[in-house]
């Protein structure tokens, strides 16, 4: 937490819920713990709407090895996977295509 002049000294992180708007302290994390946090947060949240993705699915051994079954993109199955996420994980809750 930066240091505010009239607040207390601490090394608390403080967060703002986004459901409430409310502010508050929650448990020490590191920044990428945090970040991974928010975005999982915000990920699910536009999964679920009219034109999210299932970014589980995607991100799934499963997926993997389906896309990898076809034999005329095997040896690229890899490149595909990961150009595959890439795509839906950006966009991910919009009607837009890249």
């Amino acid at each position: 937490m930066p240091y505010i002049e009239g607040l207390h000294d601490s090394s608390e992180r403080w967060a703002r819920n986004p459901e409430t708007g409310k502010g508050g302290y929650v448990e020490n994390m590191t920044f990428d713990e945090w970040k991974d946090y928010v975005n999982e947060e915000r990920e699910i949240q536009l999964s679920q709407g009219k034109y999210g993705a299932n970014l589980k699915y995607v991100r799934s051994d499963d997926f993997k090895s389906k896309v990898s079954l076809d034999y005329h993109t095997a040896a690229i199955s890899d490149s595909i996977v990961n150009v595959s996420k890439r795509i839906l994980q950006h966009r991910n809750g919009t009607p837009f295509e890249d």
